[in-house]
C-alpha cells in the first residue's frame, strides 16, 4: 500500500497500530531527509519545500513529511490535546456555546465558528466545533438544530462583540430562550497572536483541555497548528475565549449580559 499521510487515524495509521491484526513493513520517506536536504531535488528543491511548509505547515507535515501530527508546530501542537470518547465524559450539565460570527455565504470570507464546551473540575471539555458559511437568518435556524443534534442543553451563548455579533446576539435573544452573553475583557482587545499565545500554556500542559472524539477533530486541530499561517482562524479565537473564560483563575474575562447597562 502506498499512501501519503492525512491524519493520525488514516489507513496507514490504522494498520501501523495493528488494527488489521497483521504485521506491516513500514517504508517511511519524508521529503526532507535527516540532513535537511530534499530527497528528490530534481522535483522539489529545498527552497520550494520550505515555501510549501510555510504556506500550510499541517498539510506539509502529513503529506510531505509523513508525520500527520506536527512535531514542532507553531503556537499550538496537536499532540497537546487529549481526546476522549463521549461515553467517558464526566456528568456535565453546564455546556456553553461560543460563537465567532461572520454571517455570510461568501466562501472567500471567514466562516462563522461555533464551539460547545464546558468546565468541569478545572478541565475544559470541548464537545464539538463547527464552521459554517451561513447568512444571518439561516444561522439563527441552524444554532438550535446544532445544539439539539448533540443531545445537550446550553446554559449560555457567548458571542464575540463585533458589530455583527451584537446583531446576532439581539436576534437570538428575541427569537430564542438562550442566555446571551457578550464577551468582554482584555482578551477581546488583544491581537489574535497575543490571545493565542496567552492561552496556549493551558493546552501545552496536556492535562486540562480535552476533545471529545468526533469527525470535527481533524479540521479543528489542522486550523490550530496552522495558525498563524493558515487561511482561517475562527477556532483559534473560540478556543482562546473559552480557555480565558473557563480556566483562568486570575484576570478572568469579565462578561455581562448584552442588555445589562454599561
Amino acid at each position: 500500500m502506498i499512501q501519503q499521510r492525512l491524519h493520525e487515524t488514516d489507513l496507514s495509521g490504522f494498520l501501523l497500530d495493528g488494527g488489521s491484526g497483521e504485521e506491516w513493513e513500514h517504508l517511511n520517506l519524508p521529503i526532507i531527509d535527516e540532513t535537511g536536504d530534499s530527497i528528490c531535488p530534481e522535483k522539489f528543491t529545498i527552497e520550494e519545500l520550505i515555501q510549501l511548509r510555510e504556506s500550510d505547515p499541517y498539510s506539509f507535515s502529513g503529506q510531505y513529511m509523513q508525520e500527520p501530527t506536527m512535531l514542532d508546530g507553531g503556537i499550538f501542537q496537536a499532540s497537546w490535546f487529549n481526546k476522549i470518547n463521549k461515553s467517558a465524559l464526566p456528568n456535565i450539565t453546564n455546556w456553553q456555546l461560543y460563537i465567532d460570527g461572520a454571517y455570510t455565504k461568501n466562501t472567500a470570507n471567514d466562516p462563522t465558528g461555533l464551539l460547545i464546551c464546558a468546565k468541569h473540575e478545572g478541565n475544559l471539555y470541548i464537545l464539538s466545533a463547527m464552521s459554517k458559511y451561513l447568512e444571518m437568518p439561516e444561522l439563527l435556524k441552524y444554532i438550535p438544530t446544532y445544539i439539539s443534534s448533540l443531545n445537550i442543553d446550553v446554559n449560555a451563548v457567548l458571542i464575540e462583540p463585533k458589530a455583527s455579533g451584537l446583531s446576532m446576539a439581539q436576534l437570538l435573544r428575541n427569537q430564542t430562550s438562550y442566555n446571551i452573553i457578550e464577551l468582554r475583557g482584555k482578551i477581546i482587545r488583544e491581537s489574535k497572536i497575543e490571545r493565542a499565545s496567552r492561552v496556549s500554556p493551558y493546552v501545552e500542559d496536556g492535562s486540562k483541555v480535552f476533545l471529545v472524539e468526533g469527525n470535527w477533530n481533524d479540521s479543528f486541530l489542522q486550523q490550530l497548528v496552522s495558525f498563524p499561517n493558515g487561511k482561517h482562524d475562527e477556532y483559534v479565537d473560540l478556543l482562546s475565549y473559552a480557555i480565558d473564560r473557563e480556566l483562568f483563575t486570575q484576570n478572568k474575562v469579565r462578561i455581562r449580559n448584552i442588555y445589562e447597562p454599561r
